[in-house]
């Protein structure tokens, strides 16, 4: 009987010791595991990254806006962001759902995908470096969203 007490007891002293801890050091965030887009550029070009949203682009809601990941005005309805000598744009949703309806989009039109393209521009002083960005579609039922990478290279 002794001995199961004991036993009892040891396993009490390790369980406060994990709680101890668990409440000492807080839970670390998962690393991303997403693969996510890069586009490359030089000091002045022009690239085109075309995404697809399995949402409606034109919509009683806010639209396509892009950002700089942690910018303060996250959430303001924004088609183009500068910074660096860096500029990302987005259509805005009238033109968005009219390119969308091209030929062209056509194999994607068929799988329910919006797709629109999203302009990088590095004037030719952007400061070389990796820029992460976001790109949502506010609709009036929710909002699809991703992020994607810029990465403007020495000439």
């Amino acid at each position: 009987m002794r001995m199961s007490w004991a036993v009892v007891g040891a396993c009490g002293v390790v369980v406060a010791a994990a709680l101890a801890r668990s409440a000492a050091d807080p839970p670390q965030p998962e690393a991303p595991r997403r693969i996510v887009p890069v586009v490359v550029l030089k000091p002045g070009e022009v690239k085109e990254l075309t995404l697809c949203a399995p949402c409606p682009l034109l919509t009683r809601g806010g639209g396509l806006r892009v950002s700089g990941m942690g910018d303060p005005g996250e959430g303001k309805e924004r088609t183009v962001w500068t910074k660096g000598g860096l500029t990302v744009s987005v259509p805005k949703m009238g033109d968005a759902f009219t390119a969308a309806q091209a030929p062209a989009y056509k194999p994607l039109a068929d799988k329910v995908l919006s797709p629109f393209v999203v302009t990088v521009r590095a004037s030719a002083d952007a400061r070389p470096g990796l820029t992460d960005l976001h790109v949502a579609d506010e609709t009036c039922s929710g909002t699809c969203e991703t992020d994607f990478r810029v990465l403007v290279v020495a000439p």
